[in-house]
């Protein structure tokens, strides 16, 4: 099923209703505090599985899900889900590893944002770490890099005019280079120094759902009523209306 960009595929605090995969896109999950302040804690991307925890576990979702560009997803129901994954040990399996690479990136990101003193400091971090993830193989140092400057001071903890000033200081000591939606960094050493940050050493290899069986899985139809429709508001603090 195809969504624009903009959708929210569900809300904070909202009863699973099942579990989505992503063929295509990326999906960001935040969190809203009391005070309306916005936390991004991820970004899914082709291959995962989007709200899985809360869909093994009987809970409501724990973050806000809203496609950052145009994706494709399928759907499956949560009592589906369960019975696959009773049936088919490599799919559960698949799921296992899908929730330990949920809680690492997780883990990563509350490094990223309360072990690290100053916003270079959280920049760095977060560079270092997204460029690990998305770096092209035949060009160490670029990385498509799609990422507002509003979403980046999202994940990291700070205001989008600090991620302007602070990549315009990288930018001026040649850490880095931009050239429209690449990235290139230029001196990692640079980005990882005590100066900068110390680099995060744990890296987990995605588990991509490409073979996920077949019998209950809406590959982009919505049949009898059975997929979801996206929630077309933006609640606030993640409230289900």
């Amino acid at each position: 099923m195809y969504y624009p960009a903009g959708a929210v595929l569900f809300v904070q605090s909202q009863p699973s209703r099942g579990v989505y995969f992503l063929s295509r896109g990326r999906i960001k999950f935040s969190v809203c505090a009391r005070d309306g302040k916005t936390f991004i804690l991820r970004v899914a991307e082709a291959g995962d599985a989007v709200g899985a925890a809360a869909a093994v576990t009987n809970r409501a979702y724990e973050s806000t899900a809203e496609t950052m560009e145009p994706c494709e997803l399928s759907f499956i129901r949560q009592n589906d889900l369960l019975r696959l994954m009773r049936q088919y040990n490599e799919f559960a399996i698949r799921m296992a590893e899908h929730l330990s690479r949920e809680y690492n990136a997780t883990c990563r990101q509350i490094c990223t944002r309360m072990l690290s003193d100053t916003a270079s400091e959280r920049l760095a971090r977060f560079l270092v770490g997204w460029l690990d993830k998305n770096g092209e193989v035949n060009a160490p140092g670029r990385m498509k890099f799609v990422l507002t400057h509003e979403e980046i001071a999202q994940m990291i903890g700070v205001s989008s005019e600090t991620v302007t000033r602070v990549f315009t200081e990288f930018r001026k000591k040649q850490f880095i280079q931009r050239k429209g939606s690449t990235l290139v960094v230029r001196n990692r050493a640079a980005l990882e120094s005590d100066d900068c940050c110390l680099a995060l050493s744990f890296t987990v290899v995605a588990p991509q759902f490409d073979r996920v069986p077949q019998p209950v899985l809406l590959e982009g139809r919505q049949e009898a009523g059975l997929l979801p429709e996206p929630a077309t508001s933006r609640l606030a603090c993640g409230v289900p209306e």
